[in-house]
């Protein structure tokens, strides 16, 4: 077995319920004397990305900037305690939330027209087909000849079935007396049994009494 841990990327949503659920188990696989920093790191974010979700546009972009910064000082902060943490390590999208974000807040008073969340559902789309729909000999080409079979076929959805009603009384006299049907069976089926034990026993005491007889 190798030593690698197995890891994938997240799809859609799955990223949102990662802040959600994993600041809360980031305790048990740490080391102590950086966990409550590191906790609180993933916390601090998921709450600048609750913020910028929920933006409003009378709201100054000033708060967001002094956030931003912060996070990114404690995020620094741990360079020398922990791998990873060094500014070499500050990601291009780590720079636009702080230099970036407040102007577009300031000037737009929103980042939703700068998503690119158009282009991140492609890419999952893409990534679901090559894991579950290709044989992975030319993943691209089975990409775009997936996509293009789709374009190609889009409007050849399949119909809803028309449906007939044959009988109009059928819901409204029919299925109650088959329900008080099926609710009555096991009283008949017990008067059955009753039935043919009680003719058993009389056939029984019959052999008797002619045994007896003899």
């Amino acid at each position: 077995m190798s030593s690698k841990g197995n890891k994938t990327s997240l799809m859609g949503s799955e990223k949102k319920v990662l802040l959600q659920k994993l600041p809360g188990k980031l305790d048990q696989c740490l080391r102590p004397d950086t966990v409550l920093s590191i906790v609180k790191l993933w916390c601090d974010f998921s709450s600048l990305y609750t913020r910028l979700r929920d933006w409003k546009p009378d709201i100054s972009p000033a708060d967001f900037l002094e956030k931003a910064k912060e996070w990114v000082n404690q995020f620094t902060s741990l360079a020398g305690q922990r791998e990873g943490y060094e500014h070499s390590r500050i990601t291009p999208y780590m720079h636009i939330m702080v230099a970036h974000i407040p102007w577009f807040l300031q000037m737009c008073k929103t980042v939703k027209m700068f998503t690119g969340q158009g282009v991140e559902k492609n890419n999952d789309v893409a990534r679901s087909i090559v894991l579950r729909k290709s044989q992975h000999y030319d993943s691209v080409g089975d990409v775009l000849k997936h996509e293009a079979r789709q374009w190609t076929h889009r409007g050849a959805e399949r119909d809803t079935r028309r449906y007939v009603k044959c009988n109009a009384n059928y819901w409204e006299m029919i299925i109650f007396e088959k329900r008080f049907c099926k609710r009555q069976m096991p009283a008949l089926s017990l008067k059955r049994v009753l039935k043919f034990l009680t003719m058993q026993l009389q056939t029984w005491n019959s052999m008797q009494i002619l045994t007896s007889e003899k």
